[in-house]
């Protein structure tokens, strides 16, 4: 499985990095064939964050969440 993080108008650090990894990580526990997540970091305007996490399962639609907050690891 493959984690890809993506920031758009935002430097993703290696505490991002890391987080977003440990949470991807979970993911194959509760979807067969997880083949990738990708979280997309955006600067949505001066005081909040949007992410955007997509899963890719073998066999299935892929699943979307999306998250907007002013703390980035919150989001």
């Amino acid at each position: 499985m493959r984690i890809d993080i993506v920031g758009k108008d935002v430097h993703v650090t290696d505490s991002i990095r890391e987080h977003a990894e440990a949470k991807g990580g979970k993911l194959p526990k509760y979807f067969d064939g997880t083949q990738l997540v990708t979280f997309t970091i955006t600067k949505k305007d001066r005081l909040n964050y949007h992410v955007e996490c997509v899963v890719d399962v073998e066999k299935h639609e892929d699943f979307i969440a999306n998250a907007d907050d002013p703390d980035i690891i919150a989001a």
